[in-house]
């Protein structure tokens, strides 16, 4: 059986890694976007920022979107 796969960039690492979707540890759904808390094999902890909102926009726009998830996602009440 084949499992989903996704990429992310580990900073422990220095490069980009192939987790399973069994390393996804939280799934946080903003309105700028959804955020997966993923963890590498070396127990890192990394924040990935996807969906419709998130890759909308110019590259500016996405930053600042993926900078507002990142923050929701980490603190719920400074989504309100």
């Amino acid at each position: 059986m084949l499992l989903p796969m996704l990429s992310a960039y580990c900073p422990r690492h220095g490069s980009r890694v192939i987790l399973s979707e069994r390393r996804i540890r939280a799934v946080h759904n903003t309105a700028d976007g959804i955020v997966l808390e993923v963890e590498c094999h070396d127990g890192e902890r990394i924040m990935l920022v996807t969906g419709r909102a998130a890759s909308e926009g110019s590259v500016s726009e996405r930053l600042e979107r993926a900078r507002r998830a990142l923050a929701a996602a980490r603190d719920p009440a400074r989504a309100a």
